[in-house]
């Protein structure tokens, strides 16, 4: 390719939208995706909205995880806290890039997760939503966790199968197929064997977002790949929330 020619091409974005900043899971495998794609990475940092509603009712308690013992729910306190989180992840951004290209952003918003993702980010290539309290501990125990992917024969969704088979490396994928035709026989499973990727398929009882989570949980998935918003962009916080695990949207 003429150099002059590849430098007029668009530079590809990855946005990773966070909540907390103890999941590593999905920073590690923005880092990965970046580097294999020679993108850049936006890390978008979600102060929940919602937490601080709560934080300002007379009678909101929370319990430590460790200690279970309950204590008066601050908002001051609230956010110092998200402040010293958002600060963790930045610094932790600069030593795993320092002396490499990477290309890098860090921005701290406040909103709720799938609003940020889906209105305030629309130029992203590959988006990686990780929500408060994601990636159960069983999962986190077990670095060959599957890749949990949702094919139902679109383009996007080879776009996501072809995102998983970059972040595999060791780990078994988990085809979670929509009812669709013998396609997957013909095309997918030959592509999969050239690159030597196991994958285990797993037919949906239905294209559903209900579905899809419950099956993402069932298999103990570490993360589920998807093209974007197949269920529609209210889907996305119902997913988030009822999978369990990280979320990679491929555009």
């Amino acid at each position: 390719m003429n150099p002059e020619a590849e430098k007029t091409l668009p530079e590809r974005r990855i946005l990773l939208a966070l909540e907390d900043g103890r999941e590593l899971s999905a920073l590690e495998a923005a880092l990965k995706l970046a580097s294999l794609l020679d993108a850049s990475l936006d890390t978008l940092f979600v102060e929940d909205a919602d937490l601080f509603q709560v934080a300002g009712l007379p009678f909101a308690t929370e319990i430590g995880f460790g200690s279970a013992v309950g204590r008066r729910m601050e908002a001051a306190r609230l956010e110092r806290e998200l402040q010293n989180r958002a600060q963790e992840i930045q610094r932790l951004l600069e030593r795993r890039t320092r002396g490499g290209t990477l290309r890098w952003t860090f921005t701290v918003t406040r909103g709720t997760l799938p609003e940020a993702v889906l209105t305030i980010t629309p130029a992203a290539d590959l988006i990686i939503v990780a929500r408060r309290g994601l990636a159960p501990r069983e999962s986190r125990r077990q670095p060959a966790a599957p890749l949990a992917v949702y094919y139902d024969g679109s383009e996007a969704s080879m776009r996501a199968l072809e995102a998983a088979i970059s972040l595999a490396e060791g780990h078994p994928l988990l085809l979670l197929v929509a009812p669709i035709p013998g396609e997957l026989a013909e095309t997918v499973l030959p592509e999969l064997e050239r690159k030597g990727v196991r994958a285990t398929i797993v037919p949906l009882e239905e294209a559903s977002a209900e579905s899809l989570a419950v099956t993402v949980r069932l298999y103990r998935a570490g993360m589920l790949v998807m093209g974007d918003a197949p269920f529609g962009d209210a889907a996305l916080g119902q997913l988030l929330e009822r999978s369990g695990v990280p979320i990679l949207l491929a555009r």
